[in-house]
């Protein structure tokens, strides 16, 4: 029993022995490396990851504030299309009010030498100002469809 203790004895040293020669010759090719290359290694792998999160964090907050810019865009189209449809209503009424005045004016102001001269005169303004009052619309029509981009 006593020899067979040596042997696992022997056996134990010459396994930590081992251990020790394999461990501190792996502690001298750590010694042995250039510390500055360790170094430029070591920031340059920072420096990458740095650069990476900044690019990953950039395009995420790019991304927000591109859809904020589209909502905010659509919010202003969508009102400054409702001003212009109002304007453009109130213009086609105010032009329309001014139109029929000139007309009354211009019936009153003409001598006719016959009701049938009268009745010829009536029809030929009502024609040019249902002509007019389309155009308008139509004017006003293609203004809203021209500022929504249609």
């Amino acid at each position: 029993m006593s020899k067979r203790r040596g042997f696992f004895f022997k056996l134990s040293v010459g396994a930590l022995f081992i251990c020790i020669l394999i461990g501190g010759s792996m502690n001298i090719a750590f010694a042995n490396q250039d510390i500055g290359s360790l170094l430029t290694s070591w920031f340059d792998k920072k420096k990458n990851e740095s650069i990476t999160r900044i690019e990953e964090t950039i395009a995420i907050e790019q991304e927000k504030q591109t859809s904020r810019l589209k909502e905010e865009l659509q919010v202003k189209l969508k009102d400054s299309e409702q001003k212009l449809k109002e304007f453009t209503d109130t213009e086609i009424e105010a032009r329309l009010l001014e139109l029929k005045r000139y007309t009354d004016e211009l019936i009153q102001n003409t001598e006719f030498s016959s009701e049938v001269d009268k009745e010829e005169f009536l029809v030929e303004l009502d024609t040019i100002v249902e002509l007019a009052k389309q155009q308008m619309v139509e004017m006003g029509d293609r203004g809203v469809s021209d500022s929504t981009g249609e």
